[in-house]
C-alpha cells in the first residue's frame, strides 16, 4: 500500500491541484467586484491601459504589475475567473514542489488544510477580490523562483544562461508587484548567495543578476513620483513620526497579523512539531529530556495563546481576556520568546541537513515578511499573506522530515485532512452561493434605481465574513463616487447599505 501511494503521488498531486482550480474556479464566479475593483474597472476602459499605467506611476502609484493587473483584468472579470484559480493552483504545486520531499499523499492534503484554515480576513482580501491578487501574484512568482534556485544553491551547478536571464526577469516583475514581497525577495537572494560563499567559497553571478533584477524592480516601485506623492498626502503625520515612533504604532498589527489571526496556523506547526519530537523516539526523548520538555512545554503554549480566544468565549477567567489582547506585555513577550523556541525545535528536531536549512529559511522570510510591515503606515491582513504561505512551507518542510511509524497512520491522518478540508470548503462555499444570491438582489434594486434617479438608493448588504469592500461606509467619499460611476447610477444619488433578515435564503 505504502509502495503504491508513493508511485501515486504526482497523480494525487495533479488531482490535488485540479480540484484547486475548480474550486477556486466556482468561488470566483460567484464573486463579485467590489471596493478598489470598481476604480480600476473604470480606468481599465477608459483607454490604453499602458497610457494609464504611465499616470498612475506619475501620480498614484509604483506597483507597476499590480496596477497594470488592475487596469487588464477588473474590466474583464472573465479573465479573473480563469487567473485566479490558476494561480492558488499553481501556487499549491510550488509548495508541494519546493517543501513536499516525500511526494507524499499526507504532505499535498495537509497543504490543503493549510490553504482552508486562513483567516476570513486574509481570505476576503486575497482568495475573493481582484485587487487582493496583487498581492497573490507576487507570492507566486517568488515560489515559482525559490523553487528554481533550490535546484542549484545546495549543489555545484549553476543556472544555464538562459536560466538566469529568465529568473531575472522574473525577480524584477515580482518585485514591482508588492514592497513587502520586494523587500523580502531580496533579502532571500543575499541569504543564498550569502550560505553559497560561506559553504563553498563560491560567489554566484547568477543569484547576483537575480538580486540586481529584485533591486531595479524595487527601486523603480519605490521611486515612483506618485507613490511619493500619495504617502505624503495621505500619511503625512506617519512620515513625521520617527522609525521608532512607527514601529511602535505598527506594533498592534504586527503582533495581530502574525500570531491572533493564525490560530490555525499555530495549531498545525505545533502539532508537527510535536509529532516529530515524539518520532524521535522514548530513547532519544530520555536521553534529552530538558530539550524535550521545553518542546512539549513551548507547543502547548503556543495552543493556549492561540486559543484564548475561543476559550474566553466559553470559560469566563480573566487571565484568558490578558492572553487575547495583542497589547499586553504578556503576550508580545510570549510570542517573540515562542519564535526562538521554533528556531531551536527545527535545529534540534530536523536531521535532514537540507530540509533543516530550508525550513530554517523559510522561517526568517516568513516573519521578515510582516516585519517589514512595520515600516509601513499601511498593515492590513493581506500584508501577512507572504508570512502564513511561507509557514506552509516551513510546516511541510518539517512534516517532510518526520517519518511516521505506520503507513495505516499515513493513510489515516490523509484521511482526516481530507475530510476536513472538504468541510471547510463547503462551508465556504455555501457562503459565496449566499454573496450570489445577494449579488443578483442587488443588480435588481441597482437597476430600479437608475430609472428612479431621484429617489434614495437602499443596497443590500452582502453576507458578513464574505467579501471584501463589497459595502461602502458613510464618509467613503471615493468608494460610493466609483460604485455609482461603474453601475449607471445618478452621482448625485444617496446611497444606503442595508442589512437583510436574513443570508440563508
Amino acid at each position: 500500500m505504502k509502495k503504491m501511494m508513493k508511485k501515486s503521488a504526482p497523480y494525487f498531486l495533479v488531482f490535488c491541484a485540479i480540484c484547486v482550480f475548480l474550486y477556486f474556479f466556482m468561488i470566483t464566479r460567484l464573486t463579485p467586484l467590489a471596493g478598489d475593483d470598481w476604480g480600476y474597472a473604470i480606468n481599465g476602459l477608459k483607454g490604453n491601459p499602458f497610457l494609464t499605467l504611465i499616470d498612475f506611476y506619475k501620480n498614484w502609484s509604483g506597483r507597476i504589475v499590480s496596477e497594470f493587473w488592475g487596469l487588464v483584468v477588473a474590466p474583464r472579470k472573465w479573465l479573473w475567473n480563469l487567473l485566479n484559480p490558476l494561480l492558488f493552483a499553481t501556487i499549491f504545486v510550488m509548495i508541494n514542489l519546493l517543501a513536499n520531499k516525500k511526494k507524499s499523499w499526507t504532505g499535498c492534503s495537509l497543504i490543503l488544510v493549510l490553504m482552508f484554515t486562513v483567516s476570513e480576513y486574509l481570505r476576503m482580501e486575497t482568495y475573493t477580490w481582484i485587487m487582493g491578487t496583487t498581492y497573490v501574484i507576487p507570492l507566486c512568482l517568488m515560489l515559482f523562483y525559490f523553487w528554481i534556485a533550490e535546484k542549484t544553491v545546495f549543489s555545484d551547478s549553476k543556472m544555464s544562461r538562459k536560466c538566469m536571464i529568465s529568473t531575472s526577469v522574473l525577480t524584477l516583475f515580482a518585485a514591482m508587484s508588492m514592497e513587502n514581497a520586494s523587500a523580502m525577495l531580496i533579502v532571500g537572494i543575499v541569504l543564498m548567495i550569502g550560505y553559497v560563499y560561506f559553504e563553498r567559497k563560491q560567489i554566484r553571478y547568477d543569484y547576483l543578476m537575480n538580486l540586481a533584477g529584485a533591486i531595479l524592480g524595487f527601486l523603480v516601485m519605490r521611486m515612483s513620483p506618485g507613490s511619493t506623492f500619495r504617502t505624503e498626502r495621505d500619511h503625512g503625520a506617519w512620515m513625521d513620526l520617527s522609525l521608532f515612533e512607527k514601529i511602535e504604532n505598527q506594533l498592534s498589527n504586527f503582533f495581530r497579523y502574525t500570531f491572533a489571526e493564525n490560530k490555525y496556523l499555530i495549531f498545525i506547526l505545533a502539532f508537527v512539531l510535536l509529532a516529530a519530537l515524539v518520532l524521535k523516539g522514548i530513547k532519544w526523548i530520555k536521553e534529552h529530556k530538558v530539550i524535550a520538555f521545553v518542546i512539549v512545554i513551548s507547543q502547548c503554549g503556543a495552543v493556549l495563546f492561540s486559543s484564548a480566544n475561543m476559550l474566553a468565549s466559553i470559560i469566563n477567567l480573566p487571565v484568558l481576556t490578558e492572553l487575547v489582547n495583542v497589547d499586553s506585555l504578556v503576550v508580545r513577550g510570549w510570542w517573540l520568546v515562542y519564535v526562538l523556541f521554533v528556531f531551536f525545535a527545527l535545529i534540534v528536531l530536523v536531521e535532514d541537513k537540507k530540509l533543516r536549512l530550508m525550513s530554517i529559511f523559510f522561517l526568517m522570510m516568513a516573519g521578515g515578511s510582516n516585519m517589514v510591515m512595520l515600516y509601513s503606515p499601511i498593515f492590513g491582513s493581506r500584508s501577512s499573506l507572504y508570512f502564513v504561505y511561507f509557514m506552509f512551507v516551513v510546516i511541510l518542510l518539517i512534516f517532510s522530515d518526520v517519518n511516521l511509524p505506520h503507513e495505516s497512520l499515513d493513510i489515516l491522518l490523509c484521511t482526516v485532512f481530507m475530510i476536513f478540508t472538504a468541510l471547510r470548503a463547503k462551508s465556504w462555499y455555501i457562503k459565496y452561493q449566499q454573496v450570489h444570491h445577494v449579488q443578483m438582489i442587488r443588480e435588481a434594486e441597482i437597476q430600479y434605481y437608475r430609472e428612479h434617479p431621484d429617489e434614495d438608493a437602499w443596497i443590500c448588504r452582502v453576507p458578513p465574513y464574505s467579501v471584501h469592500g463589497a459595502d461602502i461606509e458613510e464618509g467613503d467619499t471615493y468608494h460610493f463616487d466609483t460604485f455609482k460611476e461603474y453601475y449607471g447610477l445618478d452621482p448625485e444619488q444617496n446611497i444606503i447599505f442595508y442589512w437583510k433578515d436574513s443570508y440563508s435564503e
